[in-house]
């Protein structure tokens, strides 16, 4: 009886050389701005997958391939490494409103940004996703004690659909299921703090 085998490797070594910067600055005494980015050069340094030519679908790794006796062999050294974007990055601002009773009404937006990577490591093209940008907003009610506060939010305003990742269907090379991000979402929350000061 003949039966499909998924096999299943470990890549071989990889580099990842970068920087980051995280800055937050208060200019005035209710309002906040914070930043973060990254900068991320990789890629792999060795990264070979071996697959029975037999049962070796074509397209279904984007790597250059040979054959080695009865066995395909896909070298996928000096990619970039899958889930890794070369830049990505967070910004934020806060204006805290204050209001009777020494409370405050704290209303945030942020964003985050990455730009294009391997959202997996057969290489194929659809798994090469492009860049996004996404902003959120929020609001918050934070009485004077600090022992609660409850609040409004939005998320991914911009409704933006964005990859996170996924797999390479096993019977058909080429097709990749992917992971979508959450589209725009909206809601209320609220926390309280037990016991202490």
């Amino acid at each position: 009886m003949n039966t499909i085998n998924l096999l299943t490797y470990n890549v071989g070594n990889a580099t990842i050389r970068g920087a980051t910067i995280d800055i937050i600055y208060k200019p005035f005494q209710y309002d906040t701005i914070s930043t973060s980015l990254e900068y991320a050069d990789s890629y792999y340094d060795s990264f070979k997958v071996q697959v029975p030519t037999a049962v070796f679908f074509p397209g279904s790794i984007g790597c250059p391939t040979t054959h080695v006796g009865d066995e395909t062999v896909a070298n996928c050294a000096g990619y970039q490494v899958a889930r890794v974007p070369r830049y990505t990055g967070t910004f934020g601002y806060e204006h805290d409103f204050p209001v009777p009773g020494d409370a405050l009404i704290a209303v945030a937006g942020s964003g985050k940004f990455a730009s294009r990577e391997w959202v997996a490591t057969d290489f194929i093209p659809a798994e090469n996703v492009a860049g996004y940008v996404t902003f959120d907003l929020s609001v918050t009610y934070v009485p004077s004690n600090n022992r609660y506060n409850v609040g409004a939010f939005v998320r991914n305003i911009g409704d933006r659909a964005y990859y996170t990742g996924g797999f390479e269907q096993p019977f058909v090379a080429g097709l990749f299921a992917a992971n979508i991000a959450p589209p725009r979402t909206f809601g209320v929350r609220g926390s309280v703090k037990f016991g202490g000061k």
